[in-house]
């Protein structure tokens, strides 16, 4: 789940680009590409903003057309996952 791609939908209907970083309390919080790779490397960075589970869509590269609109209806909610270790089955 960590560094997932996914787009999200901000004030006004504007798209952005963004990577996971966890999803807690109904919120997914994210990042830009350059402070989750800060976060990763546990230096400074700016903390990741919490948008609404229903504002965080799966990324698709043809999704954002050039004038950067996007049809809402056609992407797949994200949905955030667990990976299950051998020991917790």
């Amino acid at each position: 789940m960590r560094g997932t791609v996914v787009i999200a939908r901000a004030f006004g209907g504007t798209a952005l680009v963004r990577r996971v970083w966890e999803a807690a309390n109904g919120l997914i919080y994210l990042s830009t590409d350059a402070e989750f790779e800060k976060l990763q490397a546990g230096t400074e960075a700016l903390p990741p903003i919490g948008f609404p589970a229903g504002d965080v869509f799966v990324y698709e590269a043809d999704a954002i057309n050039a004038n950067g609109s996007v049809n809402w209806r056609r992407l797949k909610q994200w949905k955030p996952y667990k990976v299950v270790t051998a020991s917790e089955r």
